[in-house]
């Protein structure tokens, strides 16, 4: 090392500590720190931009972009006149997104500069304010000696006035430079699929046929029928980038033309091309209603095999809308596992045997998430035939993939699959088991009790709230003990939920622990064990009410008086 090489080395080592720092030791805490470090910065980049090094200069307003301030006003008009280009350009985009009007006439005087950057730099600065006044000096830069000018101007143009934009759009189609024709190319799809919403809008809003004779001008001559002649000319050009953004335009102009068109550059172009055309044959086929048109399926079940994501994800997503039940199944057997993971995520769509037979084997699929969509999908489908197939594949699957399949034979419902959640329900794994309880909750087996008693006992919240409410929902009296024990459960929704199946047992056992339990500091839980004691009738338990009503705390009061008077009692009861 040198020691020319020493002093840069140095100045990026500082530089990483002091962003280390910065990462670590001096993110704001709260928003009042937040907002002086937010001024501390924005001060220290003013400075910057007063800097005799052009290159400090530069930099302060790559990190002031899209900053409104107004302090940044008077350096701002400094620095358009500064001798670097670069930071001239950048100075009137950042003046520009001031947008404050008294500035137009001095971002004018540098559309007309020498250097192109400038003159672009000022076109973007113009292109923040809505003036429509400003629209001639879009139109005129059109002509710019420069092609990054003429770019700039016609995408500035674009999104302004969208039939102005296609007007030009035709015209720079023909420029001498191709990414300039590239930009108009993807000008004109844009503008049509603008102008076409405004005349959806316009339609909507009409409620006269005065009112829909002032549709867009656009509708009434061949502006579109001409975009269109252009886009499909421009889809044969020999440039691989200007095919690329005909294909991607022609997608705003849903027309039947573009079908074959778009079909043979999905099989026979080169990359991004093919990208571009399955994109856009996917919308227009949609717009038209014709994606289970034979030839439109045929050309995305060839899609399925290409290698770039845009065009098998568009071929896909095609078929399942299509509802071509047979694609998306060989999809499933696909060796691109993306693929695989779009089919069997859709196939719960179907209602279909030969779509529950594929799903079966989807569950033996090496990917991760493959066999957990497919055991979902099952269950989504109630598809009885796989209670089989998933019980024998539970065991050599993963605990992600285990709970997906308890979770599928919860929603099938066959009450064979009992014995075999029996016998899974003692499982380590606290989400397993939970799934296994739910499971057993809703299929409300006595046999189960043994396992709910035991559940209880476990130190998951999750766990013991399942195994209160498959007490509740089984409805048997040798749950009361565990219930009224429950009541002081450190959670509020399991001593809620004790509350609730208390009172559809109704056992006398319960009354006074439900009535101390009116003194629960959750409103939740002591509304709860109100509820139950107006299902008891809970007459013997008028003492305590009425020393709850005296002494017990200010909602528990408000809920014991409530009850005498619902339970009509009274002191010579």
């Amino acid at each position: 090392m040198n020691e020319n090489d020493i002093e840069p080395l140095v100045i990026e080592l500082v530089i990483e500590c002091q962003i280390t720092i910065i990462e670590n030791e001096l993110v704001p805490k709260t928003e009042e720190e937040r907002l002086q470090w937010e001024e501390e910065c924005f001060n220290s980049l003013l400075k910057h931009l007063k800097s005799s090094k052009s290159s400090d200069r530069e930099d302060a307003l790559i990190n002031l972009s899209y900053t409104r301030n107004q302090k940044l006003i008077e350096p701002l008009l400094a620095s358009v006149q500064d001798a670097s280009p670069s930071i001239q350009a950048k100075s009137l985009k950042l003046l520009g997104y001031q947008n404050q009007a008294e500035h137009i006439p001095i971002i004018l005087k540098y559309v007309n500069n020498l250097n192109w950057i400038v003159r672009k730099g000022a076109l973007q600065a113009l292109n923040e304010y809505n003036d429509l006044d400003l629209l001639e000096h879009f139109i005129k830069s059109l002509n710019d000696i420069h092609p990054e000018v003429r770019i700039c101007a016609i995408e500035c143009l674009s999104k302004k006035n969208a039939k102005k934009a296609l007007d030009w759009g035709l015209i720079m189609n023909k420029d001498s430079n191709n990414a300039v024709r590239n930009t108009a190319l993807r000008v004109l799809g844009k503008s049509c699929y603008e102008l076409n919403l405004a005349s959806i809008i316009a339609q909507r809003l009409a409620k006269d046929s005065a009112i829909q004779s002032t549709l867009p001008e656009y509708l009434s001559n061949n502006k579109i029928e001409s975009t269109l002649d252009t886009l499909l000319e421009a889809s044969q050009d020999t440039d691989l980038k200007i095919r690329q953004a005909a294909f991607e335009a022609l997608k705003y102009i849903p027309d039947p033309r573009s079908i074959d068109l778009l079909i043979t550059a999905l099989e026979k172009d080169l990359e991004p091309n093919r990208s571009a055309a399955a994109i856009s044959l996917y919308s227009i086929a949609k717009a038209l209603g014709l994606l289970s048109q034979q030839r439109v399926v045929n050309a995305f079940q060839k899609a399925l095999k290409d290698k770039n994501y845009n065009v098998y994800h568009s071929a896909i997503y095609a078929l399942i809308e299509s509802r071509e039940i047979d694609a998306i199944i060989i999809a499933l057997q696909s060796p691109n596992v993306d693929l695989r993971r779009i089919a069997v995520r859709s196939l719960r769509k179907f209602q279909d045997p030969k779509v529950v037979e594929a799903l079966i084997k989807a569950l033996k699929d090496q990917d991760k998430f493959v066999p957990k969509w497919a055991a979902h999908a099952l269950g989504v489908l109630h598809a009885n035939n796989a209670v089989g197939p998933l019980i024998h594949i539970y065991k050599t699957k993963d605990p992600e993939t285990q709970n997906h399949i308890l979770k599928a034979l919860r929603l099938i419902g066959d009450h064979s699959v009992i014995p075999f959640l029996l016998s899974v329900a003692q499982e380590l794994s606290p989400e397993l088991k939970a799934s296994t309880l739910r499971a057993l909750i809703h299929f409300k087996t006595p046999q189960a009790a043994d396992i709910f008693l035991l559940s209880y006992q476990n130190q998951n919240t999750e766990i013991r709230k399942l195994a209160i409410k498959g007490l509740r929902k089984l409805k048997l009296p040798l749950a009361v003990p565990v219930l009224i024990s429950a009541l002081n459960d450190v959670d509020v929704m399991i001593r809620a939920e004790a509350a609730k199946g208390l009172g559809i047992l109704k056992d006398h056992r319960s009354i006074e622990p439900l009535i101390l339990s009116l003194n629960d500091e959750s409103r939740i839980v002591s509304s709860a064990a109100a509820k139950a004691l107006i299902k008891m009738k809970a007459t013997e338990g008028k003492e305590s009410l009425f020393r709850t009503l005296e002494t017990g705390l200010p909602h528990a009061r408000i809920l014991a008086a409530d009850l005498i008077g619902k339970l009509k009692l009274t002191f010579s009861q």
